[in-house]
């Protein structure tokens, strides 16, 4: 037993003096593939004069979800022992990318809008962007003997669970609300203020990336059904124009609320 969290150790090791490890490239590749379809979603958003409702309401849903992201995956660095390296080249690419999406922005709000297709080519596009690098690293490294899984849930300390809870709550709630449009901005400003305090100090229990460093496989999955809930309600609002119905929006908020809650007290401690 001694002999196998050794070669684990080291195994970590020499990941983390390689940069980045493997469990976190597949994590950031799907933080690409996140970012590539939130970016896809809001130009179909402006592609065609949104009315003031629709935009709140789809940007109600879709920020806390990415701001989400963004604090706990702050805390998986630590847990798969990784160092990422962002080479100049990259940096500029990205910086490109965006200024496309805010170019093709202003043509959907001022300039008489664009097919929706191109919303879907930038999404496809920006996912390409994104996501190469780790999808070359992934395609050309070789894993070391896995001696423990990387990915492999615990049952969360305390103060993980109620943070995770509350995440829940957070992005229950929001989603719930996303028939009316001021409860919803109301409960989207207050979450993101509290994601944002949290940011300021990360290693700090009640944090959200503190969390992070302890979600595994479990966790991470029912955040990414919370969260593909949440962008499929934002769809089906772009889509028809308008609000989706209240009683589907709860619903919805119910399913996201059970996958959290349902991720923090899995597995149980024994």
């Amino acid at each position: 037993m001694g002999s196998d969290h050794a070669l684990a150790a080291v195994a970590r090791m020499r990941e983390r003096t390689a940069g980045l490890s493997r469990p976190h490239a597949w994590l950031l590749l799907w933080g690409s593939v996140l970012v590539s379809v939130y970016l896809a979603i809001l130009l179909a958003l402006v592609s065609d004069g949104p009315t003031p409702q629709t935009t709140a309401v789809t940007f109600g849903l879709m920020l806390p979800t990415m701001l989400t992201y963004s604090a706990v995956v702050a805390g998986a660095r630590e847990r798969f022992a990784s160092r990422l390296r962002v080479p100049g080249a990259y940096s500029a690419a990205v910086a490109v990318a965006v200024a496309v999406y805010f170019v093709l922005g202003g043509i959907g709000i001022f300039g008489g809008g664009f097919p929706w297709w191109v919303a879907a080519f930038v999404g496809v596009a920006a996912f390409l962007l994104l996501g190469a690098p780790f999808i070359v690293y992934l395609a050309r490294g070789r894993s070391a003997v896995i001696v423990e899984d990387p990915w492999r849930s615990h049952p969360l300390t305390p103060h993980a669970v109620v943070v995770t809870v509350g995440i829940g709550v957070y992005l229950g709630l929001t989603t719930a609300l996303s028939s009316s449009v001021i409860p919803l901005m109301f409960v989207s400003v207050v979450g993101m203020l509290a994601l944002s305090v949290s940011s300021l100090a990360p290693a700090a229990k009640w944090s959200a990336a503190q969390a992070g460093v302890e979600w595994g496989r479990t966790q991470w999955r029912c955040f990414a059904a919370g969260i593909g809930i949440m962008f499929a309600l934002a769809v089906a609002t772009v889509v028809a124009g308008e609000a989706i119905a209240p009683p589907i929006a709860v619903l919805c908020g119910v399913l996201v609320l059970a996958a959290m809650v349902t991720s923090a007290l899995t597995p149980r401690a024994r």
